[in-house]
Parts: C-alpha cells; structure tokens; sequence
C-alpha cells in the first residue's frame, strides 16, 4: 500500500512539474564589452521581388544591392577574453540601413567544399546590456554558405530564397577593433 501511495505522490509531482512553464523570454549575458575584431562582406543584388515572409521584404526591391557583413567578435568580461569565435550578421542597405544584425546560432560544415552559418533572429546584441536571446520575437534564421571550392558566397533568408554574391565585391578585414557594446554602470 505503501508503495502505491508513494508512486502516486510521484506522478502528481510529475505531472505538476510537466505543466509549468519554467521557460524564460528572455535571457540576457552581460558582458564588460563585445567588438568586432575581423569581417569579411559582400554584396548581393535583388533579382527576384523578395518573398512577403521574408525579413527583406520590407527593405529590398529588385536589382536593389544589400551589403552582407559578417563580423568575428570578442567579448570581455574584467579585463580577459571570454568563450571561443562567434560571429555577427548584419545586412545594410544602400542607404546604410541596417536590416538585421544576428548572433550565429549553428555552423556546419564538411571540411572541404561549404561552410554554413545559420544567424538567429533571437540572439542579437543589445549595446548597454551585451547578447541578449528573445524568445518573444518572430524565430527565424538567416544563413551565410560559403561554397570552399568556388571561393564565392550565398544569402539564403528566412523564406529560403538564395541570393549569390556579386563577382568581385568580397572584401576582408582584419585587425578591427570595433566597440559594439560596453556596460556602462548606473550610479
């Protein structure tokens, strides 16, 4: 009898704790400061009317040209670097409206013809607090392909539509030092 009361003790417990939504909207990683360091761009020109879903939608028209940055970043915390590479992706028009700028979320690659880089429309950067991941926005993800053996690359946006790099307008960058965030204490 013993047992029975005890496994059913067990399985209110659980079933009380599986119906709690115990999940954050939104989660915030402070950090002393964050900069870009490197980046590489490319621009991309609009050949087809971007899709309604699509975060272009409101921003290109076709033979528009966006420029595609992606920028490695460095993030600070008491004076040392902290966690491993980690990449931004921001989108500008010609105008230098900026469309989007989104942390990586995922990376793939085979080692020998493509590399990929999925960005996240809910890990971006807030400049007074550091990465901020919301989970109240619209998710989607963006993506950067690298073709290894063609040396070129591609957009691919939310609504699956592939955009491939101009010829000749990759450019890269080294030896930046750009300050993105910075907390900055409230007295």
């Amino acid at each position: 009898m013993k047992k029975l009361l005890l496994l059913g003790a067990f399985l209110t417990c659980l079933f009380l704790t599986q119906s709690l939504d115990v999940r954050a909207d939104t989660i915030s990683y402070p950090f002393d400061s964050i900069r870009i360091i490197a980046a590489y761009r490319f621009d991309i020109q609009i050949s087809t009317a971007p899709n309604p879903t699509s975060v272009l939608y409101d921003h290109a028209e076709i033979d528009d040209i966006l420029t595609i940055y992606v920028g490695t970043l460095e993030y600070m915390n008491d004076g040392e670097i902290v966690g491993g590479s980690d990449s931004i992706l921001i989108i500008t028009t010609a105008e230098d409206e900026n469309v989007v700028a989104f942390l990586v979320n995922s990376f793939s690659t085979d080692l020998t013809t493509y590399e990929q880089h999925s960005y996240a429309s809910w890990i971006t950067i807030n400049p007074e607090v550091g990465v901020i991941k919301d989970f109240t926005v619209d998710l989607f993800e963006l993506t950067v392909y690298h073709d290894l053996t063609l040396e070129t690359y591609q957009l691919i946006d939310n609504a699956a539509s592939e955009f491939d790099m101009m010829a000749g307008s990759y450019f890269e960058e080294t030896d930046l030092d750009i300050l993105i965030s910075a907390f900055v204490e409230v007295l």
